[in-house]
């Protein structure tokens, strides 16, 4: 082997050990990247974390900070509350106000009105409000004269007063653990019943529509067979419309015809 031959092989050596030093320094250097990459991004993932639980517990905070007498008192600026009551509407098991609230800005009006009323749940605290539940399509004018019976008040539940007028009762008639609204609706010219009762989601209307529009106030009341008669005690003839309630389509139904006592 020549000299040049030799010296040649000997730089290709120093050559690949060379590549082979400072391939592996590449690489330790790769693997430090990478692992510093990851580390960053964990970090990052941490922070990140970090913030969006204590923005979650702000939030906690500052709703539980809410005094629930401000919170129900203002719940609409367009409202003015009127009056409320407490009960067991929705079954929650927690503490449940049931408000009634008339428009603020009503113009003059000469008859007082329920505009809206809406049940406020609340938590297992019993200080921050959980859910709110509109009672749809309900209002009505103040009544001129009671259109339920005295003796309908231990049958049904408890009166709703409202001025010193009887606008309906409160109770679990139908006896399945939630109370139901019996309230009546007046108008300027006729009133019609309205029941309602919480299905889970929303409070519904538990009558028939058709039942709905009749002219009529609460005559007797048969608590066992859950039946509730209506009549127009002001005509001559003595004219009843009794309901009663069904378990499978979980309304009161009219039944049978219209029945000359």
């Amino acid at each position: 082997m020549s000299a040049l031959t030799a010296l040649t092989a000997v730089k290709v050596n120093q050559h690949r050990k060379y590549n082979a030093i400072h391939g592996i320094k590449l690489k330790k250097i790769l693997l430090l990247l990478i692992c510093s990459l990851l580390l960053m991004s964990n970090k990052k993932c941490q922070w990140k974390q970090s913030i969006e639980e204590n923005k979650l517990n702000e939030e906690i905070t500052e709703t539980s900070s809410i005094n629930y007498r401000d919170y129900i008192d203002n719940y609409n600026p367009k409202l003015l509350k009127l009056f409320e009551i407490e009960g067991n509407f929705t079954d929650s098991g927690n503490r449940e106000i049931l408000v009634f609230f008339r428009e603020r800005d009503r113009g003059m009006v000469l008859t007082p009105k329920i505009d809206f009323a809406y049940c406020f749940v609340f938590d297992t605290t019993n200080e921050t409000i959980q859910n709110v539940y509109d009672i749809h399509d309900y209002w009505t004018l103040l009544p001129s004269w009671d259109y339920i019976k005295e003796d309908s008040l231990n049958e049904l539940g408890r009166a709703v007063i409202w001025r010193d007028k009887r606008i309906g009762y409160i109770g679990d008639f139908n006896e399945n653990g939630k109370e139901e609204l019996y309230f009546f609706r007046v108008s300027g010219i006729t009133m019609n019943t309205v029941f309602y009762e919480f299905d889970g989601n929303e409070f519904v209307q538990i009558t028939d529509r058709e039942f709905d529009y009749m002219y009529h106030h609460i005559i007797d009341i048969d608590k066992e067979d859950k039946l509730i008669k209506f009549g127009k005690p002001w005509l001559s003839s003595d004219v009843s419309f009794p309901i009663i309630w069904n378990n499978e389509s979980q309304k009161y139904e009219i039944l049978g015809e219209v029945l000359e006592n």
